[in-house]
């Protein structure tokens, strides 16, 4: 397996995780009736997930380029990119309950603070 391969699998797979904890943010706003603060610390997970989304896609690109120069088939790089993908999302959901009590304390440090880079940041 080489270099590019792991790198793209290990993103593939922390995409899906984030994704799917994204996801689940919308329970906790539900739950805890803060829906703004919790929307806004979802649309941060979201821009996160989307901007690793803009990096996976020319390691792929450049994956099957490199298969194709070499005259191989790229389908089983591309299998373990779905692998790592099936599970980062399982793994995602299994983390929701931690990931929930976790969030629910960053909206209540969110409601105090008032920022989001705020509650990343100690003093």
């Amino acid at each position: 397996m080489d270099s590019l391969l792991v790198q793209l699998i290990i993103l593939t797979a922390v995409i899906h995780i984030v994704d799917t904890l994204s996801y689940s943010v919308r329970l906790n706003s539900v739950k805890s009736g803060k829906f703004s603060l919790s929307l806004s610390l979802f649309n941060s997970f979201v821009l996160l997930s989307r901007t690793a989304n803009m990096l996976q896609a020319p390691l792929i690109g450049s994956l099957v380029g490199l298969h194709i120069a070499r005259n191989e088939d790229p389908i089983t790089e591309i299998s373990w990119v779905l692998l790592a993908a099936t599970t980062g999302t399982l793994l995602g959901i299994l983390l929701i309950p931690t990931f929930l009590k976790i969030f629910a304390a960053a909206v209540n440090k969110l409601e105090v603070k008032g920022s989001v880079p705020s509650i990343l940041w100690k003093h």
